[in-house]
């Protein structure tokens, strides 16, 4: 038996239910990128984002986890709106991404990921993969002792963040340590 392993690229044309899945959904940001194959990139960006958007304050100083080298693109009071409506800071966190995890620019498969989730051990975090193909079910998982996760949706080769997991699996509680 061979299965196929999903690998990040260009969103390409779907059909109306598997495009219709990830518009609509207020569960998922929808990364919209068709020159570059920076998806996954920038879909963990987008993730972090996230992560540090939770724990903001005007008054308060970065979070001590956050990268130094990170912090010009995620914190503060409209970053996070900025990354999931616009394509420009998207691209800048990803190459910026890209370099600090030592990520070769382009398409993303599992080994790539696993570089970054690499690098992501440093600060802490898990970078945990749902895909389409696997019936919307975890297919990469992070270390058990990090304390925050971020979360990805792979479909049709191309990568998405999720960004409520009780909505996405459709369930009113999700423990991040169980999955």
């Amino acid at each position: 038996v061979i299965i196929e392993m999903p690998r990040g690229g260009r969103w390409p044309r779907t059909s109306v239910l598997t495009t219709d899945l990830v518009t609509r959904s207020k569960c998922i940001v929808q990364i919209s990128n068709t020159a570059d194959e920076l998806c996954c990139a920038r879909a963990i960006g987008v993730g972090l984002a996230r992560l540090v958007h939770d724990v903001f304050s005007p008054t308060a100083a970065p979070p001590p986890w956050l990268n130094r080298r990170l912090i010009a693109h995620c914190w503060g009071k409209s970053k996070y709106e900025k990354l999931t409506k616009r394509p420009i800071p998207q691209r800048a966190l990803a190459i910026e991404l890209h370099t600090l995890a030592g990520v070769a620019q382009g398409e993303c498969g599992l080994k790539e990921i696993a570089a970054f989730q690499a690098f992501f051990n440093t600060m802490g975090v898990n970078v945990n993969v749902f895909s389409r193909p696997h019936h919307d079910h975890l297919i990469v998982t992070g270390n058990k002792e990090n304390e925050r996760d971020l979360y990805l949706y792979n479909i049709r080769n191309h990568f998405h963040t999720v960004v409520s997991v009780p909505a996405f699996i459709r369930k009113a509680f999700y423990c991040n340590r169980c999955k």
